[in-house]
């Protein structure tokens, strides 16, 4: 599988709810929602579980996908990922990338890329 970077630098292929969308497996939703509902003090529900990728022109996004600000900034710039941006980084992305510094990584390399 070709991997599916988000706005932020996410890797929405190894994500649990777009593998689970992707696979159309209820079980696999169902087993999402408990632990993400665990894990973020969230009451999610197997429909909730839902996400073709949050810059892949779906309107199938996970619920905070939906109010993402820095993916609503990348939509408003007319942007695939915050790596195409002027401001990058900027300080949305910053706080993410302290809890997930992977997520920095690939934007690096797509930006690299962007800028040759």
């Amino acid at each position: 599988m070709k991997d599916i970077i988000s706005v932020c630098g996410l890797k929405c292929s190894e994500c649990s709810c777009y593998q689970a969308t992707l696979q159309d497996d209820d079980k696999k939703r169902d087993e999402v929602a408990v632990e993400w509902s665990k894990a973020y003090g969230a009451s999610l529900k197997t429909e909730d579980i839902n996400c073709d990728g949050c810059n892949m022109g779906s309107n199938r996004v996970f619920a905070h996908c939906k109010e993402c600000n820095m993916r609503l900034c990348a939509i408003s710039r007319n942007y695939e990922t915050c790596a195409e941006c002027t401001d990058y980084p900027c300080t949305q992305l910053d706080e993410l990338h302290k809890m997930v510094p992977s997520a920095r990584d690939n934007l690096d390399v797509l930006r690299d890329i962007i800028l040759k």
